[in-house]
């Protein structure tokens, strides 16, 4: 009598070997859609890790009205400025000699706004000549020199700061000078909007030269 096995066809075979390989297949991916949906969430730290990581800080000090940012670096320059106030206030209420008084004295001056008005660019007369003054290229160092003198940082400015490399220390900084326009290309591209700008820049400043008399 022959054998079960011996009586399918090979083609009976191929057919029941395929339908094996088919399910194994099936079973294979439900098992990787299975595992696939236990994958853990996206933390908070990926989404966005500013928030996540400043969510204390920011919830205790709040946006400012009319401020455009608030940091902790903001809050001890704020807090500064009101020590400073509070020095100067002092030493012009409450006159005393030396340093004091000489404080005091600037800040009152500065607050009595009808006394700067009257003066108006009286204070700074000597500048102005000195930079109407420059005639030649060789007369510019001289001038730069003297605004720099009275600490006026014109073209460049040096200064001392905390050496990065060494927080214990100061070291001297030279950097360039700041312009009237925030980007270099205002003074040199020559499109049709950027030229517009630079020439009410300068009328800018020809009104300010003016009100200096």
């Amino acid at each position: 009598m022959p054998h079960p096995r011996d009586a399918l066809s090979k083609p009976a075979l191929l057919a029941f070997a395929l339908v094996l390989a088919l399910g194994a297949t099936d079973a294979d991916a439900a098992k990787k859609k299975k595992k696939a949906a236990k994958a853990p969430a996206v933390s908070a730290e990926c989404s966005d890790f500013y928030a996540s990581a400043n969510a204390s800080w920011l919830q205790a000090n709040p946006l400012p009205a009319g401020a455009s940012s608030v940091s902790a670096l903001g809050q001890l320059v704020e807090r500064s400025r009101e020590q400073q106030k509070a020095l100067l206030d002092g030493a012009m209420q409450s006159p005393q000699a030396g340093v004091q008084k000489l404080l005091g004295d600037f800040w009152a001056s500065g607050l009595d706004e009808a006394a700067v008005e009257a003066d108006g660019a009286k204070p700074i007369a000597p500048l102005l000549d000195r930079i109407n003054a420059i005639k030649r290229a060789k007369d510019v160092p001289p001038a730069i020199a003297a605004l720099h003198q009275v600490g006026i940082p014109v073209a460049f400015n040096f200064s001392p700061d905390v050496d990065l490399n060494a927080l214990d220390r100061h070291i001297g900084y030279f950097s360039q000078g700041g312009m009237g326009m925030s980007d270099p290309a205002y003074y040199t591209r020559t499109d049709t909007e950027t030229r517009e700008l630079l020439g009410r820049y300068r009328n800018y400043v020809k009104q300010v030269l003016a009100l200096t008399g």
